[in-house]
């Protein structure tokens, strides 16, 4: 395995601690009151494995986390001091599995499909953005 690699993998490994994170802060949210400083925090871990992968060469996951990072900013926007519905908690948690997918897959040296991302992946953010809308 050549440097790079090495690198990549090692943020790989680390991008387990954000996915950690958002999966905390998403937990409970179609139940518990929406606060801002945990939005912050699935933010900013999203946003982190979105450059990340970015700097790391893993455009695929990049553009992942980029579409679960454009929610949490909908979210921190619109959805602040409110539950969201069990769905969307739902989709989420669903967008999140998404990501965590594309990372194992780099991890494993498995080239990522664009035909698994259409069929699997860009649902699901679709139907995020039926529920929650656009960025703006």
């Amino acid at each position: 395995m050549d440097k790079e690699q090495q690198v990549q993998f090692k943020f790989l490994d680390e991008a387990d601690d954000c996915y950690d994170t958002i999966e905390s802060v998403l937990l409970g949210l179609a139940t518990h009151v929406a606060d801002p400083a945990q939005l912050d925090e699935a933010l900013r871990a999203s946003h982190s494995v979105k450059g990340g992968a970015a700097m790391m060469g893993l455009g695929d996951l990049s553009r992942v986390a980029h579409r679960l990072e454009d929610f949490f900013k909908i979210l921190r926007v619109h959805h602040t001091s409110k539950t969201v519905e069990t769905e969307v908690e739902t989709l989420l948690l669903q967008g999140l599995d998404c990501l965590r997918q594309v990372g194992n897959r780099y991890k494993q040296g498995v080239e990522i499909d664009p035909d698994w991302l259409t069929q699997h992946v860009y649902p699901v953010f679709d139907q995020l953005q039926t529920h929650l809308g656009d960025v703006t």
